[in-house]
């Protein structure tokens, strides 16, 4: 899999961008440039969503009413053409409406029908919140890996919390005694039906990485007994039934994936708590090439390499180990020095330096 080319038009920074990749990219620049804007850029177009926020909005160019993405893909020798417009339709800055359409290949797509033309691997120092931050970072990590490569879990994903939401809307009228115990029970039926398919594949992902990191354990420098715990919340008529009157009372869904966590522990113990950070960021590098791993076997082939500013967390064992592996597929490295890469790299990689948005 390679992206052949990119274009930008009012994307963050960048005003208007082209550019044309080899297997190898370096992006060198200082801190706020646009390094970190241009692996957005590539993230977004493999499924519609940014890394590093949460509102479409946030991606258009300040004092611009639009934003577009277009990039060429080769696959299996196959070429395609991934286009992503989004476009202001109000004026409301704190919570701005956006207005996304795809195309492939020239044909209107819907989000549920967009996944697996770009697949990407995304790490950056700020990937240590995965640890220390909320359960929703780690259920939102899962369903991006997952979004990208399985269009059914997607679908689910999106008809899941279309039905919690319109589930808790009718949970609050009933408490409020404007709707009736009866009216639950169609979308009580769809979360169950739902959620249970969404948490066996989330679990199947979590078995698999665990298998994965075992064999990254066994090279020297990776950490040892390192082990990903899915914590499911267990949705089934049963617990539904245990739970409905504290649903009713606090007029939201309390069973469902949509509470589930998986936690990091090495050697049984939870590194959140109990891990230094060069073991988090370990974890996280090693988390991250299991996804690798497993993507390949899903799909037979490598996902893009988005590595971001990552040699400024990571000791020279895991700089080597990075440094070795990426020959094999495409990437994306961005770098504030140079002279943190081997020189017999840079010989084998196309260069670019990014100044305020613009190409250097």
């Amino acid at each position: 899999m390679l992206l052949r080319t990119l274009k930008l038009i009012n994307f963050r920074n960048f005003s208007k961008l082209e550019l044309e990749f080899p297997l190898m990219t370096v992006i060198v620049g200082d801190n706020a440039q646009g390094k970190s804007n241009l692996l957005e850029s590539i993230y977004f177009l493999a499924g519609g969503k940014s890394p590093r926020v949460d509102k479409d909005f946030q991606l258009i160019k300040d004092g611009e009413k639009f934003t577009y993405l277009e990039g060429e893909i080769e696959n299996n020798q196959q070429t395609s053409r991934v286009v992503i417009g989004m476009q202001k339709v109000s004026d409301g800055h704190i919570d701005e409406k956006i207005e996304k359409k795809f195309k492939l290949n020239g044909l209107a797509k819907r989000i549920t029908d967009y996944a697996g033309e770009l697949i990407v691997v995304y790490f950056s120092p700020e990937d240590i919140n995965l640890i220390l931050g909320s359960p929703a970072d780690r259920r939102s990590y899962i369903d991006n890996s997952l979004s990208q490569i399985d269009l059914s879990y997607r679908k689910d994903l999106i008809g899941y919390n279309e039905s919690l939401t319109s589930r808790n809307r009718l949970l609050k009228r009933i408490r409020e005694g404007t709707s009736r115990l009866s009216e639950l029970e169609y979308w009580t039926l769809q979360i169950i039906d739902l959620g249970q398919k969404i948490s066996r594949k989330r679990s199947e992902f979590i078995d698999s990485l665990n298998q994965k990191v075992k064999m990254l354990g066994e090279s020297e420098g990776f950490l040892p007994g390192l082990q990903f715990v899915h914590q499911p919340n267990v949705i089934s008529i049963g617990r539904i039934n245990e739970y409905l009157s504290k649903e009713i009372e606090a007029g939201m869904s309390l069973v469902g994936p949509h509470r589930d966590d998986f936690l990091f522990q090495a050697n049984n113990k939870n590194l959140a708590y109990y891990g230094s950070r060069g073991e988090m960021r370990t974890a996280v590098l090693d988390l991250k090439l299991a996804q690798r791993m497993f993507i390949k076997d899903i799909k037979g082939l490598d996902p893009i390499l988005l590595l971001d500013d990552i040699f400024s967390e990571l000791d020279q064992k895991h700089r080597d180990y990075v440094i070795s592996m990426v020959d094999s597929q495409q990437t994306f490295l961005s770098v504030i020095n140079i002279l943190d890469l081997p020189k017999e790299f840079l010989n084998k990689a196309k260069v670019i330096k990014i100044e305020k948005g613009d190409i250097i």
